[in-house]
Parts: C-alpha cells; structure tokens; sequence
C-alpha cells in the first residue's frame, strides 16, 4: 500500500463546514439572482448571469485547443475557460460536467489569492493535507453548491440525491456518506 497521493496546488487549508457555508450562500444568492426556487441549480444560467453582469469572464473553447482539459479557472482574472463540449454537455444537463463548472466556480471563489491557473484534471505527487488542496476544495464547493444539503426531503437516499440536483450517482453517493457521518442527513 503506497502512501503516495495524487493532489494538486497547494492553498491556504479550509475545512469542509466552512467550504459548504460559503458554497450553500453563492447558491442561495445564484437561485435569487436567477429568481428560482427549484431543487436543481442551473449552473449554465448562473455563470451566463455573472457573466453577463461582468463579474466573471466565461470564454468557450474548441475541443482542438484544451484536449486534456474540460474547464479551466483563472481565479485572479475572474476567467473560466470551458472546453466547448463539456459546456453543451453541461446546458444538456450531463452531471459531470455541471459539477465541472461549479468546480471551477469553486476555485474563483476560494482561490482568487492562489498564484496558480486551475484545471478540472491537473494533479501531482504531494504530501500536503487534503484541506490544503485545492482540487479538494473545489470539489467540496461544488458538491455543496449543487447539492442543498439543508433540505432534507431530497437527501435522503444517494439516488433521490443524484435525480433532483441532478449530480452523478458517484457525488450524490459521496455527499450521502458525508452528511450521514455528520449528522446531517
């Protein structure tokens, strides 16, 4: 067994209850902004709407120019690259790429003093806790803005989870564990 972990930059450490506050906030401020109360968040008419209202860049790119890369963010620049597929995937509804534009929402959120461009498929060899990773923190970020771990209704079970916020069974699996262990489900 290799203790060997596959993590990516290193970023000042946070904690998962405080990565899920700041996401569960920006979802509650996209639902308003976007004037809805339904379960799912529309991650494409949430970035469409802070693009629109320059408060982030979005920039779609051929598949041809970032062929091992489905989104990148570019916290200090407020700029997230996505690769032209993983967007029409995401307006389609496909969960991976949903998750993959509020995982890159995450990292400008989170990292905007970060010194690093983010991509959804960088990682290295590093020792680092995982609180420090910024992989990690964008995943915790976008789990929890995808998936609103208050209402209960609709976490009970791994599947319900996947089908009303419409994340893969893998995530939805994932987020059930963690809110059972907590407490929270």
């Amino acid at each position: 067994m290799s203790n060997v972990r596959y993590l990516a930059n290193k970023v000042i450490p946070l904690q998962q209850d405080f990565i899920w506050r700041i996401a569960s906030t920006v979802r509650a401020s996209a639902q308003n902004a976007l004037n809805s109360d339904e379960p799912l968040v529309d991650i494409v008419s949430a970035l469409e709407h802070l693009h629109n209202n320059e408060f982030i860049t979005i920039e779609i790119a051929e598949f041809s120019s970032m062929p091992s890369e489905y989104a990148l963010a570019f916290p200090k620049e407020r700029k997230i690259i996505i690769r032209e597929d993983t967007y029409e995937n995401a307006v389609t509804g496909f969960p991976r790429d949903r998750f993959t534009l509020a995982h890159e929402l995450g990292h400008l959120i989170l990292h905007v003093n970060a010194p690093h461009h983010y991509a959804s498929a960088q990682s290295v060899v590093s020792n680092h806790h995982y609180t420090e990773d910024a992989e990690w923190q964008a995943n915790e970020f976008a789990a929890s803005f995808l998936i609103d771990h208050k209402n209960k209704q609709f976490t009970r079970t791994p599947l319900l989870i996947a089908r009303t916020f419409g994340v893969s069974h893998e995530v939805a699996g994932i987020v059930w564990r963690k809110l059972r262990s907590s407490g929270l489900a």
